[in-house]
């Protein structure tokens, strides 16, 4: 094996200096080691020996926690020390007067990790890694080029919690999240963004551009299917549960809900939009189908159990509680105006399951008839 720095190696392939079938270890890209092919080319898969976070003994940050002077947190995947006692809103990297970041080494209490890797030695880039705890990025270079720093680096490496995700043309964000991420399947620049999550994220099935917003959700982000160009799930400021959601072909919001959230088994088709602004606490199984909105502006608390279909708008203006157990079939208008109470088993039909086909990747999906 022959070790060098980048630019060494960079002047051997130049030269055509390459000794074919030799192991070059790059010193000053993570010891990237890659074999040579000829006398001027390497192969772009091999092996890199990376620093991850000791997550088992150091705590992850967090604004509200106490540290004394000398105390070692963690913050996006590097290691920090606290300087004064002191611990503020800011975050580690931006509290200079509070926190010095170690650079990763073995003697600041960082691990090593050997990853499967592709490296790309004139852009000095990684598009491919995969760890032992079966977490794989598998990029283009021209993607992997596209973000600074690259969906690669701002990945939680080495967290014991998370595993098995698999991230093709796509970008994963759970900087410091606190619980497990797991078998989350990323497809064709989706993006599922958790940062500061305090719960389980597992199982999210996102692709075509499509995006899974949670930042300051505190409770599992499960089961989400969201397939096609345009989807978005935000949850934003939810404070629970909200799983087995679907969307398709249209955002989904629901920003200020609060008093410990749930929104749960929501089935978003074709173009329908869920708001809830202010709603605060659970939403329920409401099927929005083709083309359907539910607003829900200043509501503060449940829509539970709803089904729409067809052309639906429910705007709920300025309620404030309950809109329960809906069920509509055809066009249908109730902006609800300024009602401030209940709303319950309105509108009741016989509704029946049927099914579509997402023509982009032929996934079948179920709504109401």
């Amino acid at each position: 094996m022959i070790i060098n720095t980048r630019s060494n190696i960079l002047n051997l392939i130049s030269t055509n200096s390459l000794i074919p079938g030799e192991l070059y270890r790059i010193s000053d890209a993570y010891n990237c080691t890659l074999q040579a092919i000829s006398d001027s080319k390497l192969l772009s898969k091999g092996y890199a020996i990376f620093l991850v976070p000791d997550y088992n003994n150091y705590p992850l940050w967090r604004s509200g926690s106490t540290f004394s002077i000398n105390d070692i947190s963690i913050w996006n995947g590097l290691h920090f020390q606290n300087l004064t006692g002191t611990n503020t809103s800011t975050t580690p990297d931006l509290d200079t007067t509070n926190w010095n970041l170690l650079t990763p080494n073995l003697g600041f209490g960082y691990l090593e990790s050997v990853d499967e890797v592709k490296y790309d030695i004139d852009s000095n880039l990684f598009y491919y890694r995969k760890d032992n705890q079966l977490n794989c990025f598998d990029l283009t270079l021209d993607y992997a080029s596209s973000y600074s720093p690259s969906p690669i680096d701002e990945f939680q490496w080495g967290s014991p919690g998370v595993f098995n995700n698999q991230v093709t043309e796509s970008r994963l964000l759970c900087i410091n999240q606190s619980y497990l991420v797991i078998g989350n399947v990323l497809f064709s620049d989706a993006l599922l963004d958790a940062t500061l999550n305090e719960g389980s994220i597992y199982n999210n099935d996102v692709r075509y551009s499509s995006q899974i917003l949670a930042k300051n959700n505190k409770g599992i982000i499960a089961n989400n299917l969201s397939q096609t160009p345009v989807s978005i799930l935000d949850f934003s400021f939810n404070e629970g549960v909200f799983d087995d959601n679907r969307c398709f072909n249209g955002p989904m919001t629901c920003n200020n809900q609060s008093s410990t959230g749930e929104t749960r088994s929501f089935t978003i088709f074709n173009g329908a939009s869920v708001d809830a602004p202010y709603n605060e606490g659970l939403m329920g199984a409401i099927h929005l189908d083709i083309g359907a909105t539910l607003k829900a502006a200043n509501n503060s608390g449940v829509i539970k159990w709803s089904k729409f279909s067809q052309t639906t708008v429910a705007d709920c203006d300025n309620n404030q509680g309950t809109i329960q157990r809906v069920e509509q079939k055809g066009p249908f208008t109730n902006q609800m105006s300024l009602n401030s109470g209940v709303l319950a088993n309105f509108l009741q039909m016989n509704l029946k399951y049927d099914k579509v086909t997402d023509p982009s990747n032929d996934t079948e999906y179920q709504f109401y008839t």
